[in-house]
């Protein structure tokens, strides 16, 4: 398991999400126009079930920003947020190359939205655990 098959499994569950706005993947800049997604992988640790290696674990999160432009109604951001946490239901498993597994280990969550930069963003995050 690396990090680069991690991102790419998750970069294809995204890709047939029918989401329609733009991305910015980690390392990308966001498009110059409103609305898109911001998408951050974020790696929390790993650990090993079998004592004499060989069971590799990585836990993570990924972190989904919907961002509207400011001033107007958080409807649009709101929905979106839903559509991205209906496509990492707890339970998914989703095949990595190399023969790893992401299951997402708890229900998506949109968090609280928030004002940044003349934007609102309304993050969501996805727990993982890859074996």
């Amino acid at each position: 398991m690396n990090e680069a098959d991690i991102e790419a499994a998750i970069k294809a569950r995204f890709a047939g999400g029918w989401l329609v706005w733009p991305i910015a993947w980690p390392n990308q800049n966001a498009p110059g126009t409103v609305p898109f997604i911001v998408v951050e992988i974020v790696p929390t640790g790993r650990s090993d079930a079998a004592l004499a290696g060989g069971a590799e674990i990585a836990a993570g999160f990924i972190m989904a920003k919907v961002v509207v432009q400011e001033g107007v109604s958080t409807d649009a951001a709101n929905r979106k947020a839903q559509d991205i946490a209906d496509l990492f239901p707890k339970g998914l498993r989703i095949a990595v190359t190399g023969g790893s597994v992401i299951t997402i280990t708890k229900p998506s969550e949109p968090l609280q939205g928030f004002n940044a930069g003349q934007r609102w963003h309304k993050p969501v995050r996805i727990t993982f655990q890859v074996s």
